[in-house]
């Protein structure tokens, strides 16, 4: 149900035989794909720093394993590990470099995956696609550290990773969507927080603004154009800007006025909401399309929700006064 929701492909082959899987750690996103695909059948090395005797069990519940000498006292890791191995089904997924950021890769995986005597995958994330896929194995007992290494890059480069930025091999990149967030999720963020503002428009139609609520109709098809043609990889439409910006500001100003007699009965919560939208759309530039549009486009998305909750609001004080 989850991989539907998200437009994930389903995982149509998984090594027969217990492994270490390693992959391109970008983001913490990525434990996302670990839980569509390898939450019952893997267990996760991850960074020992929040380990202790509270997370204790979160890291049992969830199959993780802090990468440091733990519990098996006289055990290394490496000892620790083959424990596991021999206790359960489960392989192990490991990032080379042990981080989500830009860094050499340690060679920490070539020696686990030595010492448990078992072959190396690369599982290639295409968050561009959205679907995750082993590549050839290779084996550690028959190959050097170095030729391991080049043989994962070259896998991993079929792939795209979610934050490109954070990628420690050079490569060149083939990518349609401009955010990262929009790579785990088939929606843009923009768009979807635009229909916030449907309950407003329908409050005004239903009381009879039909004015107001047509020129509110214009104001979010115009905008909705807007943020799927101009600031997407599609052909802008022009002057579409122009006809946004006027019936935008038309909306906004007009619902002010009507509402102005009722100013002293608003909650301060509505006040609060336009405030806080402001901040949001401060936080939200720039989205052009040379900029980086991440976490910018979740401040505008936040943006478009707390406007349309505000002039909800406002519509309310005169319509039902």
């Amino acid at each position: 149900m989850i991989e539907l929701l998200l437009g994930w492909k389903k995982l149509n082959h998984y090594p027969k035989k217990k492994c270490v899987i390693v992959f391109s750690h970008t983001s913490y996103w990525d434990l996302l794909i670990w839980f569509l695909y390898f939450r019952n059948t893997s267990f996760v090395l991850v960074n020992p720093n929040y380990y202790n005797w509270a997370t204790k069990w979160i890291y049992n519940a969830l199959n993780l394993i802090p990468s440091t000498r733990i519990e098996d006292k006289g055990l290394g890791l490496v000892g620790y590990l083959s424990k596991r191995f021999k206790e359960g089904d489960c392989s192990l997924i490991l990032s080379p470099k042990g981080t989500v950021k830009k860094k050499e890769w340690k060679t920490g995986y070539y020696h686990i995956a030595r010492g448990l005597g078992v072959k190396i995958y690369p599982f290639i994330l295409d968050f561009e696609k959205r679907e995750g896929y082993f590549g050839p194995p290779c084996d550690p007992n028959t190959n050097t550290e170095p030729w391991c290494k080049d043989f994962l890059i070259t896998q991993f480069k079929k792939g795209v990773e979610f934050n490109l930025e954070n990628v420690e091999y050079a490569r060149d990149y083939d990518i349609i969507t401009q955010n990262p967030y929009e790579r785990i999720f088939p929606f843009d963020f923009c768009l979807v927080s635009l229909l916030v503002f449907i309950p407003h428009i329908l409050i005004l139609l239903k009381h009879n603004y039909y004015g107001l609520g047509g020129l509110g109709s214009i104001a979010l098809a115009s905008s909705f154009i807007y943020h799927y043609r101009q600031e997407g990889e599609n052909k802008p439409v022009k002057y579409i800007r122009w006809v946004e910006l006027g019936s935008v500001y038309s909306t906004f100003i007009m619902i002010l006025l009507r509402a102005y007699p009722y100013y002293r009965t608003l909650s301060y919560s509505c006040y609060l909401t336009f405030l806080l939208g402001y901040i949001f759309l401060r936080c939200g530039y720039h989205r052009e399309l040379q900029k980086k549009r991440g976490r910018y486009t979740l401040y505008h998305s936040v943006y478009h929700i707390l406007v349309a909750l505000g002039m909800i609001q406002l519509t309310e004080s005169f319509v039902y006064s």
